[in-house]
């Protein structure tokens, strides 16, 4: 075998690893960047989650007395945690479109489910068909319900992509 037969063979072999480990890079760094904004995403929207039902079962919102026709921020509590059964009929009738760009900024899709203890369902609103959901951020706060009596509740809000 000649000096020059042994260089290309050298030469081959280096080349194919060469091209072997950038390609290996190139992937693992394609798949480790969809994996950081996988996550940064789902803490966003699980962020947004959280402070939307920090605001709905701790403020009564803006104005205090606020309808359906007439809000700046939708809460639905008198005190801490003490739903007002009224302010849920109120969010009942306002228009989706609207309380998505309060409480996800318009970005996800969600709906709320206020139950009692016995899983009876005493109020659902929002887009409620998660059948096409990539993510999904469950959040479920124990609140009392101020019906003339204080009935203690599940309050879901359930936030997807």
């Amino acid at each position: 075998m000649s000096r020059s037969q042994i260089f290309s063979i050298d030469l081959n072999v280096s080349l194919f690893l060469f091209i072997s480990f950038t390609l290996l890079a190139i992937f693992l760094f394609n798949y480790t960047s969809t994996q950081i904004d996988d996550y940064i995403s789902g803490r966003g929207m699980e962020n947004l989650a959280i402070m939307s039902t920090d605001t709905l079962v701790r403020s009564p919102g803006f104005p205090q007395d606020w309808n359906s026709g007439n809000f700046t921020s939708i809460g639905l509590a008198d005190e801490d945690n003490v739903l007002n059964y009224t302010k849920l009929l109120e969010l009942n009738e306002t228009d989706y479109a609207s309380a998505k760009i309060l409480f996800t900024q318009g970005i996800y899709e969600f709906y709320i489910n206020v139950t009692d203890f016995g899983e009876n369902v005493i109020m659902t609103y929002g887009n409620t068909d998660i059948s096409s959901a990539n993510s999904i951020v469950p959040i479920r706060r124990f609140c009392l319900l101020d019906n003339g009596t204080r009935k203690p509740v599940y309050f879901d809000m359930v936030v997807w992509t």
